[in-house]
């Protein structure tokens, strides 16, 4: 707990950050209606996590300092105040939640994003998709109620990101796994996080589990899902030209899947189910993304990123009749014949080699357990008149 509370008092002199405390909960809440009303364009950020929790509560911690530290940076990027406000420690529950809300100072211009770290059950014959939350108070709120009284402040986006269980309570929640692979951040792109945060009107609720399912984490690396959307967020800012909501949402369930795939190479018929899904609302007309002068692939980056994991993923693809067969199917749907793909080793600074098409999906196929991950880095990639890939950049994290 101690280096807990160092970790939270560095976060505090980074972003000057509010954290509800019994008693003066109200008073604070008032001061920050009187402090912000005449703020401009804010980027709240509430962030709830059970961090006082017997089996998660490390973990919880853990989700906390990350998404604390990433937002605080999204709303410099974008030009934001940054307004954090954290309900974790003994004021885990609703009653801290409606007092923050009942006093938000939140303006049609404002960004208001939700982070939900804790325990999540859903009960027999619940009909809803989203989990129902397991607050120390009451136990009868829903991730997608908290949602909807996050959009009633009327914000120009809304984002609400639950990483919890949607299992049937109350059947444990299993041993934490272990953690092998951590992803590399990149450099930031005020472009991509413009798209992304200022040029989507709306709101956006994601869960990282569906019915019946367990959320994995690990204590010293926080939420398998958090990570992953993390993770996305990192490298779509550092690697991709054309970003929406849909595609990083589906790649950061593409990296949760390869983790797990990775965390039980050895014990297959162990492996979780663990299914994130969300539901994404535009306000009035979807933003469209700013045009390239290059032609774009026929699929998205996110397609190609799965292609090339498939290849490499020896748990979900054993065989190596089953992984050539992928590879041979699918190349001419990304490639044109002569395609030549550059290839990063762990560190995107450090270009390692540039090999031919077929002797890069060849390796892949061939050295699948070598490699834990591939991705695609877009942005230093070049495109045929046909729209297919002629010179690829990837990035192999082994």
């Amino acid at each position: 707990m101690g280096a807990y509370i160092t970790h939270l008092n560095q976060i505090q002199k980074m972003f000057k950050q509010v954290i509800i405390k019994p008693f003066f909960c109200k008073v604070v809440v008032l001061l920050l209606a009187c402090s912000q009303a005449s703020l401009g364009q804010t980027f709240h950020a509430l962030l709830i996590a059970d961090t006082r929790d017997t089996k998660i509560g490390t973990s919880c911690e853990t989700d906390l300092i990350a998404m604390n530290s990433k937002m605080g940076e999204v709303a410099k990027a974008i030009g934001y105040i940054y307004h954090p406000i954290i309900i974790s420690e003994q004021n885990f529950g609703r009653a801290a939640i409606d007092s923050v809300l009942s006093t938000l100072p939140c303006t049609p211009k404002d960004i208001l994003f939700c982070m939900y770290a804790g325990h999540g059950y859903t009960v027999n014959g619940r009909p809803n998709i989203f989990p129902l939350l397991l607050l120390k108070d009451n136990n009868g709120w829903g991730l997608d109620d908290l949602h909807l009284a996050l959009k009633n402040k009327h914000p120009r986006l809304c984002i609400t990101l639950g990483d919890c269980c949607s299992q049937l309570f109350p059947e444990k929640i299993p041993p934490s796994m272990r953690c092998i692979f951590r992803g590399i951040d990149v450099s930031k792109d005020i472009d991509i996080l413009s798209k992304l945060f200022i040029q989507t009107n709306g709101d956006v609720i994601i869960c990282s589990t569906q019915s019946g399912e367990l959320a994995g984490s690990w204590p010293t690396y926080g939420g398998f899902y958090t990570r992953s959307w993390l993770e996305a967020l990192d490298f779509a800012i550092g690697s991709n030209t054309q970003v929406t909501w849909e595609n990083l949402l589906l790649d950061s369930k593409l990296r949760l899947n390869t983790f797990i795939n990775m965390t039980f190479m050895l014990s297959p018929h162990e492996k979780p189910r663990q299914t994130p899904h969300w539901r994404i609302n535009y306000g009035g007309i979807a933003p469209s993304p700013t045009p390239d002068p290059q032609p774009k692939p026929l699929v998205s980056f996110v397609d190609l990123n799965d292609f090339l994991n498939q290849l490499a993923d020896e748990n979900q693809y054993p065989l190596y009749e089953t992984r050539a067969a992928i590879r041979e199917s699918k190349r001419n749907i990304f490639f044109v014949p002569e395609a030549e793909i550059q290839i990063f080793i762990n560190n995107p600074e450090k270009p390692v080699e540039t090999q031919s098409l077929t002797r890069f999906l060849s390796r892949l196929v061939n050295n699948a357990q070598q490699v834990k991950q591939v991705n695609v880095i877009e942005r230093h990639s070049i495109s045929a008149d046909n729209g297919k890939y002629q010179v690829l950049t990837v990035q192999e994290v082994r």
